[in-house]
């Protein structure tokens, strides 16, 4: 059991420390444009979705097929540009949201897929049947 003045001593600690005054608080005057950290139209493409979400809100209709019941819905990019504008996003379930973006995913993991074997190609020409460097780039 803690005792009166062990309590009292504890809050007046707490109290004094000025970190713990701000945690959980928001800073309007370090949001968006007067951050030190903010980077305008060069944000990374994870931290340009969390922003959306924060301006926007959390979607709850796809504006494509109108679901309200599906178990997921996404913020997906119009222009395909990723720009800071709010006017360029629209609400999607993820089925949509993948026909959307069908093409572009597909084309990626093409290019994925094409890197993966230009690298396996080229181990394979660098070394002979027992897998040993072969001299001078010889290729077989």
């Amino acid at each position: 059991m803690i005792s009166e003045e062990t309590r009292r001593k504890m809050r007046d600690a707490k109290l004094k420390n000025p970190t713990n005054y701000w945690l959980g608080k928001k800073r309007l005057h370090m949001t968006g444009k007067n951050n030190w950290k903010w980077r305008g139209d060069k944000v990374g493409y994870m931290a340009l979705h969390s922003w959306v979400t924060r301006q926007l809100g959390d979607p709850k209709e796809c504006e494509e097929c109108g679901s309200k019941t599906a178990k997921k819905y996404e913020w997906a990019n119009i222009s395909k540009e990723y720009k800071r504008d709010l006017q360029d996003w629209k609400r999607l379930c993820s089925k949509c949201h993948f026909a959307f973006d069908g093409n572009q995913i597909g084309e990626r993991a093409k290019t994925i897929k094409r890197r993966q074997e230009q690298k396996q190609n080229a181990y394979l020409r660098q070394r002979d049947s027992g897998g040993r460097f072969l001299p001078g780039g010889i290729t077989l």
